[in-house]
């Protein structure tokens, strides 16, 4: 979908969701254990009698969904009858059964990029570890530098919006590349889209510490940000912008017990930052940004490079064990941090003069 492998000279999908081929039918967290022992799936019973699910688990709530595509695909193939485990050899079967899960998988794309005019791509997200790939992403044309730390006089007269000293940075919309290193715990946009009278990609890039923009600087931050969102809408094409929000750190308080205080503080800050994000993208274009990689759960620093021409980002994790999620929404953070295995950081490395 939208993530792919960089590095080691592979090219390789990464779906943004729980894989969903035939052999997952046989994973126990999608199916349903009804009061007989027997396992169902629409109409297709399973007899493996060792299985629980939890009810309440998205993705066997969304399978359960796709469950019904296929049951009616079968019941109209003339498919409509009991299939234990052992049928899902027949080859028969398991070619409706791929097919409708095909079909299943395609409306699910259409409806997460139904914001874009058919042909026209999604930002697509390279992964890599910083210094794993052996190459450097080629990308021809201008690249511009997004640097948080620039003073705020300089950059205003480079056409950037920014306030205070390192609190955000917002790059001018234009049809060149852009670059921007060390995101710790700050989090960032790349937004694109058809400018509609030289039908070129024109995009802009930003770089956000929440420690700032979340608190004194939030109001400044929201106007700055809603501007660019708004010029960049007034310029491109209707049906061509795509959004997506990166960076950012979910880490425990060092010597800190978990109910305490500040561990909310922590776990709040990454998720207040992908919600407000998503809120004022939302309201300008009336569709939610996806959340390409997730946060960090390691102390460390991310480094993007945006190829404009091809709407490809390339995002580079500067630690030993790179972890990256798959995409989601940010009304979706908060669920899905109660699954993430932070690690931890002492406050004064927290509060250190170089984080960004």
């Amino acid at each position: 979908m939208r993530f792919n492998e960089l590095g080691m000279g592979k090219d390789q999908p990464i779906e943004a969701g729980r894989s969903r081929n035939l052999e997952g039918l046989n994973d126990g967290e999608f199916r349903e254990v009804d009061e007989l022992g027997l396992n169902r799936v629409g109409n297709m019973i399973f007899t493996d009698d060792d299985l629980q699910v939890d009810e309440n688990d998205p993705y066997y709530k969304k399978f359960m969904e796709i469950a019904e595509i296929i049951r009616d695909d079968l019941k109209a193939r003339g498919f409509d009858k009991i299939i234990d485990s052992n049928s899902l050899n027949s080859s028969e079967i398991r070619e409706d059964l791929e097919q409708a899960l095909r079909r299943a998988e395609a409306e699910e794309a259409a409806k997460e990029y139904k914001h874009l005019n058919p042909g026209v791509k999604p930002i697509m997200t390279c992964l890599d570890a910083l210094g794993q790939s052996g190459e450097a992403p080629k990308i021809s044309g201008e690249i511009d530098q997004i640097d948080l730390y620039v003073s705020p006089e300089k950059a205003r007269e480079n056409g950037f919006l920014k306030e205070g000293e390192r609190a955000y940075i917002i790059s001018p919309i234009d049809s060149n590349s852009k670059f921007s290193a060390d995101y710790k715990d700050c989090t960032g946009i790349v937004a694109v889209g058809i400018d509609s009278k030289t039908r070129e990609n024109i995009s802009f890039l930003s770089h956000q510490n929440p420690s700032y923009f979340l608190f004194a600087e939030k109001d400044d931050f929201i106007r700055d940000f809603n501007q660019r969102l708004i010029e960049l809408k007034q310029r491109c094409e209707l049906g061509t912008v795509d959004i997506v929000i990166f960076g950012g750190q979910f880490l425990k308080a060092k010597d800190f017990p978990d109910d305490h205080e500040v561990q909310k503080f922590f776990k709040d800050e990454y998720i207040s930052s992908v919600e407000l994000l998503s809120a004022q993208i939302e309201k300008q274009f009336g569709f939610q940004p996806t959340i390409v990689t997730g946060p960090k759960f390691e102390p460390g620093q991310d480094m993007v490079v945006f190829d404009n021409s091809n709407r490809r980002l390339y995002l580079f994790r500067a630690i030993a064990n790179p972890q990256f999620t798959n995409s989601f929404k940010a009304h979706e953070a908060e669920f899905n941090s109660t699954d993430w295995k932070p690690g931890e950081i002492s406050i004064d490395d927290y509060l250190g003069k170089d984080k960004k």
